[in-house]
C-alpha cells in the first residue's frame, strides 16, 4: 500500500509541474510564413517566434485569449486560429 501511495504522489507531482505542451502555428503565407510555437499557462503564455522566446501575460480581450508584453501580442481565437503582432505588424496564424 505504501508503494502505491508514493507512486500516486509522484504521478500527481508530474501532472502539476506546470510544463505545458508546445502548440505549433503557421503564421503568414508563402515565403514569409514562419512557425510560431506557443504554450499556455493559467495567467500567461510563452511564445517562440523568430528564434526568440517571449513570456507574455494574459490581458483582457473581448473575444478569444490575448497575451501581451513589451510590444508583442499573441491572440488566440478558438482552437486553431491566432494573430501575432511584433513591431506593430500583425500576422494571421493557423494551428498546425
Amino acid at each position: 500500500m505504501k508503494k502505491i501511495c508514493i507512486l500516486s504522489a509522484l504521478v500527481l507531482a508530474a501532472c502539476g509541474s506546470g510544463d505545458k505542451v508546445w502548440k505549433d502555428y503557421q503564421c503568414g503565407k508563402g515565403k514569409s510564413a514562419t512557425v510560431v510555437k506557443a504554450r499556455f499557462f493559467k495567467d500567461g503564455a510563452e511564445v517562440e517566434a523568430n528564434k526568440k522566446k517571449y513570456t507574455l501575460k494574459q490581458v483582457k480581450s473581448a473575444d478569444g485569449a490575448k497575451y501581451a508584453a513589451n510590444g508583442i501580442e499573441f491572440w488566440t481565437k478558438g482552437m486553431d486560429r491566432a494573430m501575432l503582432t511584433t513591431k506593430g505588424k500583425t500576422t494571421d496564424c493557423t494551428a498546425k
